[in-house]
Formats: structure tokens, C-alpha cells, sequence
């Protein structure tokens, strides 16, 4: 796997979103704490987001974490991002990326917006998605820029606000939707594998 060449791609950087991105983004919640870690007895009670998240067996065969890190979670918010690679079914390596947030600090339409700004503020072009999640939800395309490109959508169930997306790595150059560099085909089913992605982590959450 071309782990060193994947890690610093713009795709993951969309995806995964810890401080201090984040808690820029959520100034009423990054006030509270920002010591990198959960603490006990705090008013916020710690939430296994790990558990929550979709696991590589969901997505199918040749499916293995890369990256994963609760790193950036304060008293005020708890989140937890994941990246899988398959490098086995497709001509090129392919990405899926899960991102959770969640707090009881602030209203959850705080950490819906600083999910969105960190988002574009890492590049993604994103627009209002209807049918996924409780309330507005958004579709993104992350550029084929430093190498890997790929689809995203940003929704909530509850009070946890997820980011899910497929990417794919050294695709060529193409004229799909404007600023996204993608083919056509490479991004159509680049869409609907991150839509069914997304379904898979609305099912769990719901659980």
C-alpha cells in the first residue's frame, strides 16, 4: 500500500477533520477545553464513536484501515475518523473515509456547521444533499488534487454528525463536474459507492 503517498492527499485531509480545523470551526465548543483529551467528570459523558463507526467487513473484502485517530476530542466535542483502503478490486487504490463528532455541549447545528467550514476550508465544493440523515445534509466533491479525489456527504442522525466518502487514487484527468479533475465514469461511481457508504453508517447510527 502507498501509505505515504496517500496520507498527505487532499481526499484525507477533507475526510478526517480533528483539531484544529475543527475546533476552529466550533469556537463555542473549543472554548470549553481543548486538552486533547475526554475528561472525567466532566459534563460531557465520553461516547464510543469507535463503536459506532462502519467496519471494513461491512464494505466488503480488501478492506483495511489505514489511518484511524480520536485525536482533536476536548471535554466539549468527541470525534473519531477512520480511512480504509482496498487495493485489490480496483485499478487504481480506492478510499473510504468515516468521520464522527459528536457533543452535548453545544447544539448539534454548531458542529454541523464546522464539519461544512472545515470541509471546504480543506477543499471540498459542497452543496445541499436531501434524503440522508435528520435535516440538511450536503454532498461534496473533494478535487483530484495531490494525487486522489472522490465524493463526500456531510449528515447527522441525532446528536453525531458524520462525514463519509469514497475516493480513488491516480485517476486520470477528466472533465466531470467542474473542479473536480475526475472522469466521468470514475466519478459517477465514485458517488454512489460514497452514497452507499453513507446509507451504511445512517443504518448503524440508527441502530
Amino acid at each position: 500500500m502507498r501509505v505515504a503517498r496517500l496520507l498527505p492527499a487532499l481526499f484525507l485531509l477533507a475526510l478526517c477533520l480533528p483539531s484544529p480545523a475543527l475546533a476552529r470551526a466550533l469556537p463555542a465548543a473549543a472554548s470549553i477545553g481543548n486538552s486533547g483529551e475526554i475528561a472525567e467528570g466532566s459534563g460531557s459523558q465520553a461516547v464510543d464513536l469507535a463503536a459506532q463507526v462502519v467496519p471494513p467487513s461491512a464494505l466488503g473484502p480488501h478492506w483495511v484501515a489505514i489511518n484511524q485517530s480520536g485525536a482533536g476530542s476536548t471535554e466539549a466535542l468527541q470525534l473519531f475518523a477512520v480511512t480504509y483502503q482496498n487495493d485489490i478490486e480496483y485499478p487504481a487504490p480506492r478510499l473510504a473515509s468515516f468521520t464522527l463528532v459528536t457533543t452535548s455541549l453545544v447544539p448539534v447545528q454548531v458542529v454541523m456547521d464546522g464539519m461544512r467550514t472545515a470541509a471546504e476550508a480543506s477543499g471540498a465544493v459542497l452543496a445541499p444533499y436531501r434524503g440522508l440523515g435528520d435535516g440538511a445534509a450536503f454532498r461534496g466533491i473533494v478535487p483530484a488534487e495531490s494525487g486522489a479525489g472522490g465524493i463526500i456527504y456531510i449528515f447527522r442522525i441525532g446528536n453525531v454528525v458524520a462525514t463519509v466518502g469514497a475516493g480513488s487514487l491516480d485517476q486520470p484527468d477528466g472533465k466531470g463536474e467542474p473542479g473536480s479533475g475526475l472522469d466521468p465514469a470514475l466519478l459517477a461511481e465514485l458517488d454512489a459507492q460514497a452514497l452507499e457508504f453513507a446509507r451504511l453508517q445512517e443504518s448503524l447510527l440508527r441502530q
